[in-house]
This record gives structure tokens, sequence and C-alpha cells, in this order.
């Protein structure tokens, strides 16, 4: 059975178990793990957003939602946005909010990169079972 033959089933995340023993995983701090889930949970396979310019998937999780999460204030997120980009689990696909003043509703877009950057069944054919 296809992913397709489950949509009544809630959601959830996969995570690689690979990268939970990953030692560079290991040695974020526990927001910045939090929020990685968080992150790879935005995305949806059936509405894939892809950057224009590398067709990369890209997800938004802007930080209104994730200052949701309790302990997350915006110099925390901010913190973990860049120990996931310094640890190259992350990188920024699109520059949005304060970045780009002329057009502060536009919420910054990121990509995964790095050995974990796929999904599952990202690279299966659609509608083979």
């Amino acid at each position: 059975m296809s992913i397709i033959d489950h949509r009544s089933k809630k959601p959830f995340v996969l995570v690689y178990i690979d990268l939970l023993r990953d030692p560079d995983f290991m040695n974020l701090s526990n927001s910045a793990k939090i929020l990685y889930i968080y992150l790879r949970a935005a995305y949806n396979p059936y509405y894939e957003e892809l950057n224009d310019y590398t067709g990369e998937i890209q997800v938004r999780l802007p930080y209104k939602q994730i200052e949701k999460i309790k302990g997350f204030t915006s110099n925390t997120i901010k913190k973990c946005f860049d120990e996931l980009k310094n640890a190259k689990f992350i990188k920024i696909a699109e520059q949005g909010g304060l970045g780009r003043p002329n057009m502060p509703n536009i919420k910054s877009a990121y990509s995964f990169v790095g050995k974990y950057k796929n999904f599952p069944n990202q690279n299966k054919k659609k509608g083979k079972k």
C-alpha cells in the first residue's frame, strides 16, 4: 500500500534512526533538535513546495508558530536556526521576514542539506504499489 492509501491516518514525522545516532546531531542543543523535527513536520508530501531556482524541496515555519512551543523565544529560535545551519542540516532557501523589509509578510523558507536531506518515499514513483 502506498502513502496515498493511508490518507485517513493521522500524520506523523519520520526521522531516520541514523540521524538520531549521528554525532553532529547528538551535539546539537535539545532546542535545535526539536526545531529540526518541527521543520521536518512542516513538509507536506502532497503539496511539495519547490524552490524556483534550485528545484529543492523547501519548508516554511514562521517564528510565530514556533513561539507557541514551550521554551521557544525569538532569541532561542534564532540560535537554533543558526545552530542547524552551522551544523549543515538546513540552509535558508528564501530569506523572508525582517531580512526583506519591503516584504515583511513573506516567511523564510528552509531546505534540508546533507545526508538526511531526502524525505522517505521522496524518490519513489508515485502511483506504484
